[in-house]
């Protein structure tokens, strides 16, 4: 009974805290374009240019700000919607029956009835079959954008510069049990990197080029390291990112998401099959620049897996974390040393 106490508290936190959210963006205060609204702002064309990719998994009535999100943009160009529900039992699929409905030719859907992650499947290694677009943007249906030119901005950015295969932008992050508002990746003015740029850029502001996308899926599928970033570091090897200085989404962190309901140890887990993925799916030339993570997360691991008798990690952790203890000593040692000669 504590727990279903808890659980409504926090629903009704969490839509009070999202409508009060909502109602700072302009956005939001527009009416819902109709289909026919649509077509006539893209003066009929036929080709898709941006496909929307849009994962959910008992996001509820979440996912409807997502989709309205979308269907705001405002654009010379068509675009799709294509959401890839993995079994939900909440709801969800009520949301998206009705968007089906009103927007036949524009949202599009591909719902599971057994859920793919437990089998293995990420929503990675669906996109290029479900999509249609030269470029895909990624937002997952407990997200929303909040920037109306937001698809419009960062396709004339790639388009401008055909050697960048990703954009980026701000977003804000808001953490529902904390009653905590961020910002995080905002950039002053529009930039481009050869490799990740030093500010985390958030999934929900990703516009990628489509043949860029599907090489990392590649990797991804072979090596068996995704995540959000991982899909960063590996498309930089593709090309350059350009990153577009406003805030454009945000992203909602309620303790329900794949990653936020990890426990510590299981954080460090991922964290360190994910740099051990990394290591081998980059090319040689980035290797050297994850060393440090790599480093870092899986001596942090090593003892953990040491404990669990997970012996291939802890085959594999034991020289990082060897590494690391030796440098630490040697750091101790010296600076003993150091105090030492001063006396």
């Amino acid at each position: 009974m504590e727990i279903e106490i808890k659980n409504t508290n926090l629903l009704f936190c969490e839509t009070e805290a999202r409508s009060k959210l909502k109602s700072q963006f302009e956005l939001f205060s527009q009416p819902l374009p109709t289909e026919a609204d649509l077509f006539a702002m893209w003066e009929g064309q036929d080709v898709v240019l941006v496909s929307i990719a849009c994962a959910t998994f008992e996001h509820g009535s979440l996912l409807d700000d997502a989709i309205r999100s979308f269907l705001l943009q405002r654009t010379g160009f068509r675009f799709e919607i294509m959401i890839r529900d993995d079994a939900s039992t909440d709801g969800t699929r009520d949301v998206i029956a009705y968007y089906l409905q009103h927007y036949p030719h524009i949202v599009r859907a591909r719902m599971y009835d057994e859920n793919q992650f437990k089998l293995g499947r990420r929503p990675a290694d669906d996109w290029f079959a479900l999509t249609r677009g030269k470029y895909i943007a990624l937002c997952e249906g407990d997200d929303f954008w909040i920037d109306r030119d937001k698809l419009k901005d960062q396709v004339a950015q790639l388009e401008r510069h055909p050697d960048c295969v990703i954009s980026v932008a701000g977003t804000l992050c808001y953490n529902v049990m904390k009653d905590n508002l961020k910002e995080m990746g905002l950039v002053e003015v529009e930039s481009i990197h050869s490799g990740i740029p030093p500010q985390y850029h958030h999934t929900s502001t990703l516009l990628i080029e489509r043949q860029a996308l599907v090489n990392v899926t590649a990797k991804q599928k072979k090596y068996n390291v995704y995540g959000d970033t991982a899909l960063r570091l590996l498309l930089v090897e593709d090309g350059k990112c350009i990153c577009l200085p406003r805030l454009v989404s945000v992203y909602w962190i309620n303790g329900a998401g794949i990653w936020t309901s990890l426990g510590e140890e299981q954080m460090k887990k991922a964290n360190a099959l994910m740099m051990i993925g990394l290591i081998r799916a980059a090319e040689y030339r980035n290797k050297i620049s994850l060393l440090h993570s790599f480093f870092y997360h899986c001596s942090i691991y090593f003892p953990i897996s040491l404990r669990d008798r997970e012996w291939r990690l802890v085959a594999i952790c034991s020289f990082p974390f060897a590494v690391r203890k030796t440098r630490n000593l040697v750091q101790w040692v010296s600076c003993r040393l150091g105090i030492k000669r001063e006396k």
